[in-house]
């Protein structure tokens, strides 16, 4: 390893933490330290095109971000084998696995971090095509002993982890028993949109039911994801907000002539959200969708009657579930989201049977 000097690193961005159960980090942190509030990035993040010393190694984890005084907390839960995330957890427990800098000069950085040590590969390499923000882990050979990420600082990457910064801001105010005053800086607004799908009018939809009313009242954007079956469904929501659905294949003309397409794209809050009903089989569905779909953010499905939400590191995508026709699934579900500033704030998959 040769001294190659560097500039002084900016603030830090964050704290890297792996746990073994990402819910009940959360409550444990909060019970103990005051952490939080946290928010998730999702069930599922999948990075299919990082490097794991020097080899292309898809993992997966569970993420959140939370405040913990003024600082800001990544939690990451793996949910494979594969990351170095799991290897530190099996080795050594949980607790703080890396710091991490939003950085203006990632090439001269990262150049600087190779010759401090040649022939020493990235613990994780993330600058490839396919990966929004380019980052990259610098093992402990690397960075003197403590594992370093290096994320570059873009448009893109302040608009997708500006959220989870705001929530220091937030943790701070209420630290210091301050109020946002006019003069101040406030939040972006909050977009709350209601997601349905495959409601099956009338044989399972007789009339909007109470469960469901009560989540579509305060509603900003309502959503649904094709099998309406009736247009008259879709009348009844527009009654609660502005609505916009795409068909399905159970779907009739009528349905058609009310306005939905096949496909649909929308920026609610600046946010780039598709909108399909069958997105196809289950395997290859996150590429699928984003070859399909690329400029999107987030993709909206229906069809299976099975809640999910996933993500890799450029594409969201979310299946509400049905409301009224659960078939083997135990409840029936619809989803809400919270948008802002051009960032999905948050996402939930809520039972109403």
């Amino acid at each position: 390893m040769t001294d190659v000097p560097s500039p002084p690193l900016p603030g830090l961005f964050h704290i890297g933490w792996v746990v073994r159960d990402c819910a009940a980090a959360q409550q444990e942190l909060g019970a103990r330290l005051g952490a939080g509030p946290f928010l998730s990035a999702g069930e599922e993040s999948r990075f299919d095109q990082a490097l794991v010393n020097g080899k292309l190694t898809p993992f997966s984890l569970r993420i959140a971000f939370g405040a913990l005084g003024g600082v800001l907390l990544e939690l990451l839960e793996p949910l494979d084998d594969r990351s170095p995330h799991a290897a530190f957890l099996a080795e050594r427990g949980e607790g703080m696995h890396h710091l991490a800098f939003l950085v203006d000069d990632f090439d001269q950085r990262l150049a600087t971090a190779r010759e401090a040590c040649p022939g020493a590969s990235l613990l994780i390499d993330g600058t490839g095509p396919g990966n929004p923000v380019r980052w990259v882990y610098l093992d402990g050979s690397m960075a003197g002993g403590t594992v370093i990420e290096l994320l570059e600082r873009t448009p893109r990457a302040e608009a997708v982890f500006g959220r989870f910064l705001e929530l220091v801001d937030d943790a701070l105010y209420c630290c210091q028993g301050r109020t946002k005053g006019e003069e101040e800086r406030r939040p972006p607004a909050t977009m709350r949109i209601v997601v349905l799908s495959d409601t099956h009018a009338p044989r399972r939809w007789k009339s909007c039911p109470p469960a469901v009313a009560s989540q579509l009242r305060g509603a900003d954007l309502i959503l649904h994801a094709g099998d309406v079956c009736t247009a008259a469904v879709l009348d009844e929501l527009a009654q609660y907000a502005p609505v916009t659905a795409v068909v399905g294949n159970n779907d009739g003309p009528d349905v058609a002539a009310w306005g939905a397409a096949e496909t649909a794209s929308l920026a609610p809050e600046g946010l780039r959200v598709a909108m399909i009903h069958d997105s196809g089989p289950a395997a290859g569905r996150l590429p699928r969708m984003r070859a399909r779909f690329p400029e999107a953010e987030l993709v909206i499905f229906g069809h299976s009657h099975i809640p999910l939400d996933t993500a890799d590191e450029t594409l969201r995508i979310f299946n509400p579930g049905s409301p009224t026709d659960r078939r083997r699934q135990p409840h029936g579900t619809l989803g809400v989201l919270q948008v802002a500033d051009g960032a999905l704030v948050d996402a939930r998959v809520v039972e109403v049977t």
